[in-house]
């Protein structure tokens, strides 16, 4: 399944065919948004690249390590790419880690899951999760 993902992305880095206008794809600001005890998040999601299959997607974040209110954010971008690509569920893989690259592609299964979930990358989420996280 990792290789069918990292395949797509590789052609759609590749490919920039159906590639949509700069002012379809998602951006969310976390600088406006709470994160652990008040303080705003210095934080960005762009979608840098969308094509038939695949998105790709970069983070940028303060250096530390992962905060629970960073992964949410990271899950809530990833949720609004799905969302407006029309799409039920979602799956993204990490590319690079400084800056964080996300490759993001859209099954029209769950398929099986792993409850012992520890990253947003571990997994096949749907919109139905995005709903209830207000997402």
């Amino acid at each position: 399944m990792r290789k069918s993902i990292v395949a797509a992305v590789l052609v759609l880095s590749a490919n920039a065919v159906g590639a949509q206008s700069s002012a379809d794809l998602v951006r969310l600001s976390g600088r406006d948004m709470p994160a652990e005890h008040g303080k705003p998040q210095d934080m960005s999601f762009v979608e840098t690249r969308r094509g038939a299959d695949a998105s790709l997607v970069e983070v940028t974040m303060p250096p530390g390590p992962l905060t629970v209110s960073s992964a949410m954010f990271i899950l809530k971008g990833l949720c609004s790419v799905a969302e407006s690509r029309g799409k039920q569920y979602f799956r993204a893989v990490q590319l690079a880690h400084k800056p964080l690259r996300l490759g993001v592609t859209f099954p029209e299964e769950p398929g099986p899951q792993d409850t012992r979930v520890t990253s947003v990358t571990d997994r096949t989420f749907s919109q139905a999760e995005c709903s209830l996280l207000n997402f």
